[in-house]
């Protein structure tokens, strides 16, 4: 007996999801064929936002703000100004919002470079089913940060606490540049293995771009976009 066309879809939607983390070639050249973002894009930005909302329950949005942005106990403005936001649950909409189009700009960044690089075709359909299953690692990292969170001291939870296994496990923030140590903070294991997915998303869907060529596009880009995250923004 024949399974009905939907459970099939979401058997392959499912393998495909697996597949992105484990065989991401085999997973990448069915997205050739199917492309699609919806359930990467949904299963993140869910999993984002009970992040946030164990966040809040955990240590209170407004200690979480405070430790964001490094308020003192004396600034009573900007301890005022932390209450109110996180009174208006307004974290709830700008955070899965920043990630819906920061997927847009990497889809439209992928575009503009390899959309005719060497005869390739990568039209912003492929590339946005690209950037959403390259963000996966994303995922797991705060699907693991959320099972740790009760065990962190609550003066150290912010928004933006992720469970990052990268070069920041070898400073101090105490004792460096807050710059440098967002710098490290972005270089883990999660944001390199989700650069990687990229780079073999374009290879293996343009057909034309090798990986090492993909690799040595992004990796100076990525490289920047981190300096400018640390710095400016």
């Amino acid at each position: 007996m024949k399974k009905p066309l939907s459970d099939q879809l979401v058997r392959q939607e499912w393998g495909r999801l697996v597949d992105v983390l484990l065989h991401p070639v085999k997973a990448f050249d069915d997205i050739r064929v199917r492309p699609g973002w919806i359930v990467p894009v949904t299963m993140v930005t869910l999993v984002g936002t009970l992040h946030i909302f164990l966040v809040s329950h955990s240590v209170g949005m407004e200690q979480a703000l405070q430790n964001e942005y490094d308020i003192s106990q004396n600034d009573l403005d900007m301890r005022d100004s932390a209450a109110m936001f996180a009174s208006a649950g307004i974290f709830y909409i700008l955070i899965p919002l920043g990630y819906l189009v920061s997927i847009v700009m990497t889809a439209a960044v992928l575009t503009g470079l390899f959309g005719r690089l060497r005869g390739g075709s990568l039209g912003f359909r492929h590339s946005i089913a690209i950037a959403s299953y390259a963000n996966l690692p994303f995922f797991a990292s705060t699907l693991l940060t959320m099972l740790i969170l009760p065990l962190l001291d609550p003066a150290e939870v912010d928004l933006d606490i992720t469970l990052g296994l990268g070069a920041a496990l070898l400073l101090q923030e105490s004792t460096n540049s807050p710059e440098l140590f967002e710098l490290a903070s972005s270089i883990n294991v999660f944001s390199i293995w989700s650069l990687l997915l990229v780079a073999v998303g374009v290879s293996t869907v343009t057909q034309t771009v090798t990986l090492r060529t993909s690799i040595l596009i992004l990796a100076p880009l990525w490289s920047v976009l981190l300096v400018v995250e640390a710095w400016v923004l």
